[in-house]
């Protein structure tokens, strides 16, 4: 009898994982917030390079990014099962100056706190 209520209990705990994990999903049209980064740039929004920035005319101010309002306009995942989202400003400006979308590994980016969810 108890080895029933055991696999009943880690029934109910496997669903209750599952259902925590998809409420994470992506959803186009869904606006985050660009939070702080560790180091010198973010580790899981990927901006390119800093002197492709400045080649191209950009600013190299990685300080005003943070707090930045993000639109989700692409989702995909690739053959390991993670989610990447193309992310745009709400405001019709490019990143930068010269970077009009970047993409991220959703999952670790909200994680780690360098997006977050309003």
């Amino acid at each position: 009898m108890r080895a029933y209520i055991l696999i009943v209990l880690a029934l109910f705990s496997l669903l209750g994982a599952q259902a925590q994990q998809d409420s994470k999903a992506p959803e186009l049209g869904e606006i985050l917030l660009l939070g702080t980064y560790d180091g010198m740039e973010y580790d899981h929004v990927h901006f390119p390079k800093l002197n492709f920035v400045l080649k191209r005319g950009g600013i190299g101010n990685w300080t005003s990014l943070p707090g930045t309002r993000v639109v989700v306009r692409e989702k995909y995942q690739n053959s390991d099962g993670e989610t990447f989202v193309v992310l745009e400003r709400t405001d019709g400006l490019r990143f930068l100056k010269v970077i009009p979308s970047v993409t991220c590994s959703f999952q670790q980016a909200l994680e780690s706190g360098e997006l977050r969810r309003i």
